[in-house]
C-alpha cells in the first residue's frame, strides 16, 4: 500500500496534466476559430506572455524586489525583442488580445499546478 502523500502527489500530477491539456485544447480551438493575421506575431506574444505569467507566479515566492525583477526581466526583454524583430519580419504585427491573455493565464496556471505552495515553517 502506498503512502497517502505519494498518492496525493500522483493525483496532483494527473490533475495538473488534465488542466493543462484542457487549456491547450482551448488554445488550439481559439487559434483555429479566430486565426491571427500574422501567426508568427501571435506565437511570439503568447511565448513572452507565458514567460511573464511564470515569472509573476514565481515572484510571489521570493521576498526581495530585485529577485522578483530577475524573474520577470527575461519575459520583458523577450517582449521588447519580439515586438521589434517580428514586426519587421512579418511586415505588421497582429493586434489580437487573446495571445497575451492566454499566455499569461497559461503561465500562471502552470506554476499554480506545478508548485508546492504550502509554506513550511522551520522550528
Amino acid at each position: 500500500m502506498d503512502h497517502p502523500a505519494k498518492e496525493a502527489r500522483q493525483w496532483d500530477f494527473v490533475g495538473s496534466a488534465v488542466i493543462l491539456g484542457v487549456l491547450f485544447y482551448a488554445l488550439g480551438v481559439l487559434f483555429y476559430s479566430l486565426p491571427p493575421s500574422h501567426p508568427a506575431s501571435a506565437v511570439a506574444r503568447f511565448t513572452y506572455c507565458f514567460l511573464l505569467g511564470v515569472g509573476l507566479m514565481a515572484g510571489i515566492r521570493v521576498k526581495s524586489f530585485w529577485k522578483r525583477m530577475l524573474l520577470t526581466a527575461p519575459a520583458l526583454a523577450l517582449a521588447i525583442l519580439s515586438e521589434v524583430i517580428v514586426a519587421r519580419m512579418a511586415g505588421a504585427s497582429s493586434h489580437l488580445a487573446w495571445p497575451w491573455l492566454c499566455g499569461i493565464v497559461f503561465g500562471i496556471v502552470l506554476m499554480a499546478c506545478g508548485g508546492n505552495w504550502r509554506r513550511k515553517h522551520a522550528r
